[in-house]
């Protein structure tokens, strides 16, 4: 049974504005490309104004860019205030505390997506500079550092990334270099994994207070829902 806000057409079923034909598969096929490159039932569908623009089916990059600089007030309502009992805290040995997935954050934005973005619009087809995030864990000593030491060096390096963002003009977006396993990796598709990686973060942030909250609880906390 077909919803009432579906629409059939050359055979795909399109629930709403993108439905099933946007599954995440085909939402990553669907890049900043020319709109004759797309496949011929694509071109169709948007032609017809069965689909919007292709324009408004892919989030711009100033989107993502004003994404990034509003989740910096995210991550510290997130982050700051927690006391060391809990920032050292673990559900398990092998998981990372707080204070280690603050460390990460600080250096993902430095050596991670800032640097790769800006490479491969600077150097395209060459390899960034290699990056090792679950090596640096021990090899940086994240559980030494600095709780409100490292959320403040965090909070200005998105500062300083955003800044540096922001000054782009005509940025060659598409330009990219061949990796082995993912194939081509351009700066928009680094600048989207950022703003990915902030909400996967988010999520293990919470995850992490949600934890520790039920491990000192002792009435539970089921009243409140399922997790």
């Amino acid at each position: 049974m077909v919803g009432a806000g579906a629409v059939i057409a050359g055979g795909i079923i399109l629930d709403g504005i993108f439905g099933s034909f946007f599954a995440k598969k085909e939402q990553d096929k669907f890049n900043a490309i020319a709109l004759e490159q797309l496949p011929a039932t694509w071109q169709l569908l948007i032609t017809l104004r069965i689909l919007p623009p292709k324009s408004s089916l892919i989030m711009d990059q100033e989107r993502i860019i004003r994404q990034l600089a509003g989740n910096a007030p995210v991550f510290q309502s997130l982050l700051e205030g927690i006391p060391k009992e809990q920032y050292l805290w673990k559900p398990s040995p092998e998981k990372w505390c707080l204070l280690e997935v603050l460390c990460h954050l600080y250096d993902e934005e430095r050596e991670d997506f800032r640097t790769r973005v800006r490479h491969v619009m600077e150097h395209p087809g060459t390899a960034p500079p290699s990056i090792d995030p679950a090596g640096w864990v021990i090899k940086r000593d994240y559980i030494g550092q600095n709780y409100e030491q490292k959320l403040d060096a965090f909070l200005e390096e998105r500062t300083l990334s955003i800044q540096w963002l922001d000054s782009l003009e005509n940025a060659p977006w598409q330009n990219a270099f061949p990796h082995g396993h993912f194939g081509p990796m351009s700066a928009d598709y680094f600048l989207r994994n950022w703003l990915a990686h902030d909400y996967l973060h988010f999520r293990q942030i919470v995850r992490l207070k949600h934890q520790y909250l039920r491990s000192h609880t002792p009435q539970g906390l089921d009243y409140a829902g399922e997790w």
